[in-house]
């Protein structure tokens, strides 16, 4: 089972409390649910690792959020972004089409799914729609022949 982390950095108590509900809505003991400030480095087994992040206007607004999320390509770790509840319209940060491995709305069946299975990924809006698909750069192979004019 992955270790559920919360980035607690810029959500107000309140917030925390209510992202520590979901995670136990979602099959997580809250017991084992970890607040944290920031990211930090890599343990032993911190492949396990999964940061829920709540993708509140304070995370967005945050300069320091995609620092956090880059930090967890060191060691394998896993970012879930989870749109609160009340922000249909948000923009989602571009830390979080960066680094996130799914962003899911606030259902705990979803959280579930993408939190127990690291072979299952979801990229969904507020509503529970798909998310448009973000433009990636690719570099062509020159030693294929239909990639040559």
């Amino acid at each position: 089972m992955a270790k559920i982390k919360i980035l607690g950095k810029v959500l107000t108590n309140e917030e925390v409390k209510q992202a520590t509900e979901l995670a136990v809505q979602a099959g997580c003991v809250a017991d084992d649910v970890e607040i944290v400030e920031s990211v930090g480095d890599p343990t032993a087994d911190c492949e396990e690792d999964v940061l829920i992040v709540v993708i509140t206007p304070a995370a967005c607004g945050d300069p320091g959020l995609e620092g956090e999320l880059e930090k967890l390509q060191n060691g394998g770790r896993r970012a879930v972004c989870v749109w609160p509840r009340g922000t249909e319209g948000a923009e989602l940060p571009q830390a979080a089409q960066k680094y996130a491995y799914s962003i899911v709305p606030w259902e705990p069946k979803k959280l579930a799914a993408v939190l127990a299975d690291d072979d299952v990924t979801c990229f969904e809006t507020q509503a529970g729609e798909a998310l448009p698909k973000v433009p990636m750069e690719h570099n062509l192979c020159v030693d294929d022949p239909k990639n040559t004019k």
